[in-house]
């Protein structure tokens, strides 16, 4: 099989902030705009429906040299206004099915040089952008995903010729190993495929993925950029709500005994909690409520398609679970600190009473004793 025209995405995508004024970066960038050479865009496709449109911000080219062979290399970034932000390379190619896979393989391997030049755009970005990130990340937690695109072949194939034909074509692109796979694996990847009309076919795997469709539509890669976005998100959100319940746990395990803990430290540590609850809980509506897939079933199923694959079911039940028991903990600290507040409250009244009754013995004893 011989592929004349395919394109190569390697998506990088960062969680730099809790939240981006777009706005404010659209106007900043465009005044920078030939100081940095980026060309700014306000994403509008025709099927996905933001409530708020991410920036699209074209990025310098640059080389990948692979068998004697220059290919260039196209550099987008997409700002979200929930603090995510993508850098995406895309890579044209056409040539066997073979150098496909060989190149296919040549760029996952180099994720990591890949990695480090979206890292250097991000930076730039954010230094360029820092008055307009709100609570911004000291680090950069990432996903990264790999897919390939098929747009034509010598030979126009049909979704079942492809994936009777080239299924060991598309194994290899998804999982990276050129090796024949058992039935078994092979069978456990392949159910996750998708067929919408004759001549399409997708396979989406957990960290890369192939896409056969003559017809030249963005919204189905936007989509599933968008999912590897959602990944990003609830796996930094529940990496970190995590960390904070342990520390809650250490506080709780502690408070066994009251003398360590004062109603200060109950009342920090009850509130610490409820901002991070509010602030997890707002990210995760915007991330929900952020995309519509408006009037294309092909793009719900393709979503759905990419949420079996980045289990993101899973990791939105387990973002549930964690939020719920911050919501016990959070509880637990509340009483601690409403007991704290009220033994304050009765020792500082059994204080005054005792001064009185000393002031009143004063009173009557004074007399008796001093007054000869």
């Amino acid at each position: 099989m011989k592929i004349e025209e395919a394109d190569l995405y390697s998506f990088y995508c960062f969680d730099i902030s809790e939240e981006v004024k777009l706005s404010q970066i659209e106007t900043l960038l465009n005044k920078k705009a030939h100081e940095s050479q980026l060309k700014l865009e306000k994403m509008a496709p025709s099927y996905m429906k933001f409530k708020i449109p991410p920036l699209l911000i074209r990025l310098p080219s640059f080389t990948e040299k692979f068998n004697e062979v220059e290919y260039s290399v196209k550099s987008y970034c997409k700002l979200y206004s929930f603090g995510t932000i993508s850098i995406i390379f895309k890579t044209k190619f056409n040539g066997t099915s073979k150098e496909l896979r060989d190149f296919s393989n040549h760029l996952q391997n180099k994720r990591e040089d890949f990695r480090k030049k979206a890292i250097a755009y991000v930076e730039k970005i954010v230094v360029e952008a820092k008055d307009s990130l709100i609570s911004s990340n000291a680090f950069f937690p990432s996903e990264y995903y790999f897919l390939v695109h098929l747009k034509k072949l010598d030979k126009p194939l049909t979704a079942i010729e492809f994936q009777n034909d080239h299924k060991d074509l598309a194994l290899s692109i998804v999982t990276g190993d050129s090796g024949k796979l058992s039935d078994q694996t092979s069978y456990d990847i392949l159910r996750n495929s998708l067929s919408y009309s004759p001549d399409d076919f997708l396979l989406l795997y957990w960290n890369a993925g192939l896409l056969y469709d003559s017809e030249i539509n963005f919204d189905s890669i936007d989509v599933i950029e968008f999912s590897v976005v959602q990944l990003l998100e609830l796996r930094y959100y529940d990496s970190l709500l995590e960390n904070e319940l342990d520390h809650a746990y250490d506080e709780v395990k502690e408070s066994s005994d009251d003398k360590k803990l004062s109603k200060k430290d109950y009342s920090r540590a009850r509130d610490r909690l409820y901002l991070i609850k509010l602030s997890v809980s707002d990210v995760l509506e915007k991330l929900e409520n952020n995309l519509k897939l408006v009037g294309d079933v092909y793009l719900s199923k393709i979503y759905n398609s990419a949420s079996i694959a980045f289990h993101l079911k899973e990791w939105k039940i387990s973002l549930d679970r964690k939020l719920d028991a911050v919501d016990d903990i959070y509880t637990f600290l509340n009483n601690k600190t409403e007991y704290k507040k009220s033994v304050s409250h009765e020792t500082l009244i059994l204080t005054l009473e005792i001064i009185v009754v000393i002031l009143i013995l004063w009173e009557v004893l004074y007399p008796l004793f001093f007054n000869h």
